[in-house]
């Protein structure tokens, strides 16, 4: 095991990692999020287009609140 404790750390270098990865402060990203499946903006981008068919046919309206 191995314990760094620093106030920051600046690490440039592509991290692959195998394993849990466990975080208690959040995660922030300035680019795309993505699984196996999709990303998170393409996730966003489905809801927020999304409509339903009524019960006589028509469209209702879109969501009355974006996921953002």
């Amino acid at each position: 095991m191995l314990t760094i404790v620093a106030k920051t750390l600046n690490i440039v270098a592509d991290i692959i990692n195998t394993g849990t990865f466990e975080n208690t402060d959040g995660i922030t990203s300035n680019a795309d999020i993505s699984d196996v499946t999709s990303s998170m903006q393409k996730i966003r981008d489905i809801y927020n287009s999304h409509k339903h068919t009524g019960n006589q046919g028509s469209p209702t309206s879109a969501p009355d609140g974006r996921m953002e």
